[in-house]
């Protein structure tokens, strides 16, 4: 940037420019008779942000022109019309931040031209979120949440990629009021919730949980041997129209301190009592229920540690034996991943209702290798479960349920900078096959880095398979390319790929652009472009018209 003239106003924070020329390798680009900036001190100031140009082969090309207003210093708006040759979007995002709260609207309208029936097609989008911290006299501390999601058309987020802090997916709607209040022997947690999934027919799409409370109290105090708390949990639940589901869970649950033998045997008892009760209508899955369960685990581990003159390594042999005199519930169908990490868990298959029954010992061992820094260079963990008889109402995919479950391995390696590597894995028990595998690993030398992802899933429902990979090679500190893509085994499919070539430096971005995608999903189809990119720092993004399918 060179300018006849460079001011800077104190006063104002501002930085002042008369007859300024944007050059790019000496060669004039743009022409302002005047211009002007904040100064680097200013963290908030109205104003118009960077601009953008983009185009799409679904709905066109358009122009965007946010622009920043300073309400005051709690509050702010931002304007952010998109146009196209045909239609516009107002997006607009409101801020407030008071001594004890925050709260930020999203809110948009989109207008289009008459169709050929004389009808506009107008849409719109309104998300809110506010956070509101409580003073009471019962906790603590308290909070207050509320949240709410409103569409008026199921794929114009999807359609218009448009983007929101305030929202976590662009298929399902979330609207709540959630407390949450603690103190040093109490929790508590109460929402009142509802669900739209905009994939499902009007009737069938919405689900609403009125209200999901769940209460947890520390009944002991300071105790060196034992925790004793109780929790409660209780919702009702109304989907598919007119299908209920209602439930209220007691535990009591008894949890030791670590206790060292002088042998150095580490040892821990959990012990829960559990009463369920549960009713529903036009459910046929879920019975009425009213029941008491009851589950021990007795945890023992030996650390063991061998000191190196360039790092420690540590060998932790480990069991644990679980028993509940119930039988388990029929939850044979139930998608849940056992893995090295939670297979030593107290409620490893993450249910609420029932318990795992019969009897069980997990056995295990674990070896780390550290460097002269006690960071973790390597890691090997196996584990394996054996069950007294076969339960066939545990999850399949767990294999839980057979008399020897599948072993269960974790590795990490990390000895150097220039290779990371996981592989989580399940071995069938005969030690035949896999039925399961995650690799992860990055690779970077120099000016070279490639990342890839492996999963083969034997066990999910529908046999997940795919492989993702990540490239990026820097010619020199400004120019780059780079490729991404995945694969789907199962389907033998690529899903998408995106080749990139950049230059870049302190002012500007440049690149061409190669994307293609396979979706189609009513007004979102497959995609295939090629496009040039330019980036002027603070001026601006502008894409070229895409040269697409």
């Amino acid at each position: 940037m060179t300018a006849e003239k460079i001011e800077h106003n104190k006063k104002n924070k501002l930085i002042n420019y008369k007859n300024a020329w944007l050059k790019l390798y000496d060669m004039p680009i743009l022409y302002f008779p005047k211009f002007f900036h904040p100064d680097p001190t200013v963290k908030r100031q109205s104003g118009f942000l960077i601009p953008s140009i983009s185009e799409s082969s679904t709905t066109g090309s358009s122009i965007s022109i946010p622009y920043f207003k300073v309400i005051s210093k709690s509050k702010d708006f931002t304007f952010k019309p998109r146009i196209f040759t045909d239609k516009i979007i107002f997006q607009n995002e409101y801020r407030q931040v008071r001594k004890n709260s925050y709260t930020e609207f999203d809110f948009s309208y989109f207008i289009e031209n008459e169709n050929n029936t004389g009808n506009s097609k107008n849409k719109n989008h309104f998300f809110v979120k506010s956070t509101i911290d409580i003073v009471d006299r019962f906790f603590d501390n308290s909070k207050l949440e509320i949240n709410l999601q409103k569409l008026s058309n199921d794929t114009y987020l999807k359609a218009y990629n448009i983007s929101s802090n305030l929202i976590n997916s662009v298929s399902t709607l979330t609207s709540y009021i959630d407390f949450e209040g603690t103190d040093e022997k109490n929790s508590l947690n109460a929402s009142f919730k509802i669900y739209e999934d905009l994939s499902k027919k009007h009737s069938d799409r919405f689900e609403f949980i009125y209200p999901y409370i769940q209460y947890t109290r520390l009944l002991n105090g300071n105790n060196n041997n034992m925790n004793i708390s109780y929790d409660v949990s209780t919702y009702q639940k109304k989907y598919d129209t007119d299908v209920y589901e209602g439930s209220l869970i007691n535990n009591l649950n008894f949890n030791s301190n670590p206790l060292i033998s002088l042998k150095g045997l580490k040892n821990i008892f959990n012990f829960q009592l559990k009463n369920v009760n549960k009713d529903s209508k036009n459910n046929t899955a879920i019975k009425r229920t009213s029941a008491i369960y009851s589950k021990l685990m007795y945890e023992s581990s030996l650390p063991l540690i061998k000191y190196g003159d360039k790092g420690n390594s540590t060998l932790t042999p480990k069991f644990s034996l679980m028993y509940s005199p119930n039988k388990s519930k029929n939850i044979y169908n139930l998608d849940r991943n056992i893995n090295f990490n939670n297979v030593f868990g107290f409620n490893r298959l993450g249910t609420n209702d029932s318990v795992e029954g019969g009897t069980s010992l997990t056995y295990g061992i674990e070896y780390n290798k550290l460097n002269e820094n006690k960071q973790n260079i390597f890691s090997l963990g196996l584990a394996n479960v054996q069950r007294e008889k076969r339960d066939p109402d545990l999850p399949l995919r767990s294999t839980l349920g057979n008399q020897t479950s599948d072993i269960f391995g974790t590795l990490k390696y990390n000895a150097s900078e220039w290779l990371e590597l996981e592989y989580n894995f399940a071995i069938d028990n005969n030690i035949d096959k896999s039925n399961f595998d995650e690799i992860k690993s990055t690779f970077s030398i120099n000016n070279f880095v490639t990342s890839f992802s492996f999963l083969d899933d034997a066990h999910s429902e529908n046999n997940q398979s795919y492989l993702s990979n990540t490239t990026k090679y820097k010619f020199d500190e400004n120019k780059s390319i780079t490729f991404a893509g995945r694969r789907n085994r199962e389907l033998d499919m690529t899903e998408f790929y995106n080749l990139i070539y950049e230059y870049k430096n302190d002012c500007l971005t440049a690149g061409i652009e190669y994307k293609k995608d396979f979706y189609s999903d009513s007004d979102v189809k497959p995609n295939e472009s090629l496009f040039f990119t330019l980036t002027i720092v603070p001026f601006g993004k502008a894409n070229s018209p895409s040269i697409g399918k």
